[in-house]
Protein backbone atom coordinates (compact mmCIF):
# COMPACT_ATOMS: atom_id res chain seq x y z
CA UNK A 1 0.00 0.00 0.00
CA UNK A 2 1.00 3.54 -0.78
CA UNK A 3 0.29 6.80 0.35
CA UNK A 4 -1.53 7.63 -2.50
CA UNK A 5 -3.34 4.40 -1.51
CA UNK A 6 -4.16 5.55 2.05
CA UNK A 7 -5.12 9.44 0.47
CA UNK A 8 -7.60 8.68 -2.29
CA UNK A 9 -10.50 7.44 -0.24
CA UNK A 10 -10.91 10.37 2.04
CA UNK A 11 -11.12 13.14 -1.12
CA UNK A 12 -14.62 13.12 -2.11
CA UNK A 13 -14.01 12.31 -6.42
CA UNK A 14 -11.41 10.34 -6.60
CA UNK A 15 -7.73 11.16 -6.89
CA UNK A 16 -6.69 13.68 -9.90
CA UNK A 17 -3.22 13.66 -10.16
CA UNK A 18 -3.73 16.87 -13.21
CA UNK A 19 -5.55 19.07 -10.70
CA UNK A 20 -3.65 17.82 -7.49
CA UNK A 21 -1.48 20.11 -5.61
CA UNK A 22 0.84 19.22 -2.91
CA UNK A 23 2.02 22.16 -0.38
CA UNK A 24 4.72 20.94 1.76
CA UNK A 25 4.63 23.47 5.02
CA UNK A 26 7.87 24.20 6.34
CA UNK A 27 9.54 26.09 9.27
CA UNK A 28 13.46 26.82 9.84
CA UNK A 29 15.39 24.21 8.02
CA UNK A 30 15.80 21.12 10.03
CA UNK A 31 14.96 17.74 9.43
CA UNK A 32 11.36 18.75 9.36
CA UNK A 33 11.21 20.79 6.99
CA UNK A 34 13.22 18.10 4.95
CA UNK A 35 11.00 15.37 5.71
CA UNK A 36 8.39 17.52 4.93
CA UNK A 37 9.81 18.24 1.49
CA UNK A 38 10.72 14.26 0.79
CA UNK A 39 6.97 13.69 0.98
CA UNK A 40 5.76 16.32 -1.10
CA UNK A 41 7.96 15.06 -3.63
CA UNK A 42 6.79 11.63 -3.33
CA UNK A 43 3.12 12.43 -3.86
CA UNK A 44 2.19 12.23 -7.30
CA UNK A 45 0.55 15.60 -8.48
CA UNK A 46 0.59 18.83 -10.70
CA UNK A 47 2.22 21.23 -8.70
CA UNK A 48 4.42 21.05 -5.59
CA UNK A 49 5.69 24.14 -3.49
CA UNK A 50 6.96 24.29 -0.08
CA UNK A 51 5.06 27.53 1.97
CA UNK A 52 6.73 29.27 4.71
CA UNK A 53 5.03 31.31 6.89
CA UNK A 54 7.18 34.70 7.22
CA UNK A 55 7.12 35.24 11.42
CA UNK A 56 10.44 37.11 11.51
CA UNK A 57 12.46 38.04 7.92
CA UNK A 58 16.05 36.78 9.54
CA UNK A 59 14.78 33.47 9.97
CA UNK A 60 13.07 34.05 6.69
CA UNK A 61 16.35 34.60 4.76
CA UNK A 62 18.66 32.39 6.05
CA UNK A 63 15.75 28.95 4.88
CA UNK A 64 15.98 30.83 1.76
CA UNK A 65 19.41 30.66 2.00
CA UNK A 66 19.44 27.08 3.17
CA UNK A 67 16.85 25.93 0.86
CA UNK A 68 18.86 27.21 -2.03
CA UNK A 69 21.99 25.55 -0.91
CA UNK A 70 20.33 22.28 -0.81
CA UNK A 71 19.22 22.65 -3.89
CA UNK A 72 15.55 21.15 -2.71
CA UNK A 73 13.64 20.55 -5.97
CA UNK A 74 10.71 22.58 -4.61
CA UNK A 75 10.29 26.23 -5.05
CA UNK A 76 9.50 27.86 -1.70
CA UNK A 77 7.18 30.33 -1.33
CA UNK A 78 6.79 32.68 1.66
CA UNK A 79 3.78 33.70 3.29
CA UNK A 80 2.51 36.77 5.42
CA UNK A 81 1.05 35.66 8.75
CA UNK A 82 -2.39 36.79 8.90
CA UNK A 83 -3.09 35.78 12.07
CA UNK A 84 -0.93 32.48 13.17
CA UNK A 85 0.72 30.05 11.14
CA UNK A 86 -1.90 27.91 10.85
CA UNK A 87 -4.48 30.06 9.66
CA UNK A 88 -1.69 31.48 6.93
CA UNK A 89 -1.67 27.53 5.87
CA UNK A 90 -4.92 27.20 5.09
CA UNK A 91 -5.22 30.21 3.36
CA UNK A 92 -2.51 29.49 1.00
CA UNK A 93 -4.68 26.01 0.89
CA UNK A 94 -7.95 27.95 0.10
CA UNK A 95 -6.39 29.57 -2.54
CA UNK A 96 -4.96 26.89 -4.50
CA UNK A 97 -8.03 25.30 -4.14
CA UNK A 98 -9.48 28.97 -5.76
CA UNK A 99 -6.95 28.87 -8.85
CA UNK A 100 -8.23 25.39 -9.53
CA UNK A 101 -6.76 22.56 -8.01
CA UNK A 102 -9.19 19.93 -7.10
CA UNK A 103 -7.62 18.28 -4.41
CA UNK A 104 -4.58 20.15 -2.05
CA UNK A 105 -2.15 17.76 -0.01
CA UNK A 106 -0.56 19.83 2.50
CA UNK A 107 2.20 18.19 4.29
CA UNK A 108 3.50 18.91 7.59
CA UNK A 109 5.95 17.50 9.58
CA UNK A 110 6.24 16.86 13.67
CA UNK A 111 8.96 16.01 15.82
CA UNK A 112 8.64 12.71 17.20
CA UNK A 113 8.97 13.16 20.67
CA UNK A 114 9.93 9.90 22.74
CA UNK A 115 8.06 11.28 26.00
CA UNK A 116 4.72 12.83 26.77
CA UNK A 117 6.12 15.35 28.66
CA UNK A 118 8.55 16.42 26.11
CA UNK A 119 5.31 17.27 24.06
CA UNK A 120 4.43 19.92 26.66
CA UNK A 121 7.79 21.58 25.79
CA UNK A 122 6.85 22.36 21.81
CA UNK A 123 4.99 24.73 19.96
CA UNK A 124 2.59 21.98 18.73
CA UNK A 125 2.32 24.07 14.73
CA UNK A 126 2.01 20.69 12.63
CA UNK A 127 -1.29 19.86 14.74
CA UNK A 128 -2.98 23.45 14.70
CA UNK A 129 -2.38 22.79 10.90
CA UNK A 130 -3.86 20.20 10.84
CA UNK A 131 -6.92 21.69 13.19
CA UNK A 132 -6.85 24.40 10.83
CA UNK A 133 -7.25 22.24 7.78
CA UNK A 134 -9.94 20.00 9.00
CA UNK A 135 -12.98 21.43 7.88
CA UNK A 136 -11.42 22.75 4.38
CA UNK A 137 -13.12 20.70 1.73
CA UNK A 138 -11.05 18.47 -0.22
CA UNK A 139 -7.79 19.69 1.60
CA UNK A 140 -6.33 16.92 2.90
CA UNK A 141 -3.07 16.79 5.69
CA UNK A 142 0.18 14.61 5.85
CA UNK A 143 1.95 14.62 8.92
CA UNK A 144 5.39 13.24 9.18
CA UNK A 145 7.29 11.74 11.77
CA UNK A 146 10.37 13.38 12.49
CA UNK A 147 12.43 11.24 14.98
CA UNK A 148 14.53 14.01 17.12
CA UNK A 149 17.59 11.96 17.30
CA UNK A 150 18.02 11.66 13.62
CA UNK A 151 20.75 13.58 11.23
CA UNK A 152 18.93 15.94 8.57
CA UNK A 153 18.33 13.33 5.69
CA UNK A 154 19.38 14.17 1.72
CA UNK A 155 16.37 15.78 0.39
CA UNK A 156 16.48 13.07 -3.00
CA UNK A 157 17.05 10.08 -2.32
Amino acid sequence: MTLLDDVAPVLDDGFDVDRTTVLAAVGPFDRRAVLAARQALAIPAARRTAVHVVEDVVTAAQLAVRWRDAEVPLSIEMLRAPVDVAEAVRVAARAERERGAAHVVVVVARQALRRPWHRALHDRTADAIAAALAPERQVLTVVVAAPVHQRIPAIVG
